[in-house]
């Protein structure tokens, strides 16, 4: 499905309510909201387990959400395609999309909260603040967020960081309890958690959840869950040969070899590669 049918759906139901469905018509609106998402899920859900089917058949079993385990400091660089999530998760793309430069940790948002956490600065002193805000010289500028929504959102980056710390790294689909049996192909809890693209060469590139990724880094977490949201073709041809070898030879240092998360569930001769290491 084009990516174009989700914006197309999108805006349909957003004319829909901000034309004919004003606040007064709550109940109304919360109907035409709720069947919104149902359609939007039901899309999602349809389109990539038929894309999963495709490309099972020509790469074998692939995994898209379940939870791998990885050290945050692995996760260096950013994948240069982290809009539109929803058309590209599950997919294996060719490009330069993995060749990004800029370490997650330059990143303004890895450096406010170092700022904030590491050395006790105001959000309002950071970079990051700044940048949503879209603030010069102490005045907010067009298309920048209100100071009320910014202070809303870093609260609760102060409560997400004191949640880690002190209670340990917990993925989405186990914070949120009451939607774990309906987590498999829930969007928002997919694409919330830390998610990752494969690069060409195996690297992994941060998506989503970069909140999460610079606090578990900065906290010296050593290993969090992520899931992966697409892989590079080089990748995938060069894990078909891996696949390809291992199922025809029996490697003694296999274990160690093969220590990539998205490597382990290749399957040989005794078994498979566990997913925690």
């Amino acid at each position: 499905m084009p990516l174009m049918n989700y914006k197309y759906i999108r805006n349909i139901f957003s004319k829909i309510i901000q034309t004919n469905l004003k606040e007064e018509h709550s109940f109304s609106r919360n109907f035409v909201i709720f069947g919104y998402r149902i359609l939007y899920s039901l899309i999602f859900t349809i389109e990539k387990k038929i894309l999963l089917f495709k490309n099972r058949s020509k790469y074998g079993k692939l995994y898209f959400n379940r939870n791998y385990y990885v050290n945050p400091k692995k996760i260096q660089y950013g994948s240069l395609i982290t809009d539109n999530s929803w058309y590209y998760y599950s997919r294996i793309l060719d490009g330069d999309w993995d060749q990004s430069k800029i370490l997650n940790e330059d990143s303004a948002i890895f450096q406010a909260i170092r700022h904030r956490f590491i050395e006790g600065k105001n959000w309002e002193d950071t970079e990051y603040y700044q940048l949503l805000t879209n603030k010069e010289n102490n005045k907010i500028l067009s298309g920048g967020y209100s100071k009320e929504f910014c202070d809303k959102k870093f609260r609760k980056l102060d409560m997400l960081y004191n949640e880690i710390k002190n209670n340990g790294y917990k993925s989405k689909k186990e914070l949120d309890s009451s939607k774990r049996r309906s987590t498999k192909f829930d969007i928002q809890t997919i694409l919330d958690d830390v998610s990752v693209d494969i690069g060409r060469e195996g690297r992994l590139l941060s998506v989503h959840g970069k909140h999460r990724l610079s606090i578990a880094t900065l906290l010296d977490i050593p290993l969090i869950p992520i899931v992966i949201n697409k892989r590079h073709k080089e990748w995938m041809e060069f894990r078909t040969n891996i696949k390809f070898y291992f199922r025809n030879h029996q490697h003694k240092n296999q274990l160690k070899v093969l220590t990539h998360p998205d490597l382990r569930n290749i399957s040989f001769k005794k078994g498979k590669i566990p997913l925690k290491s």
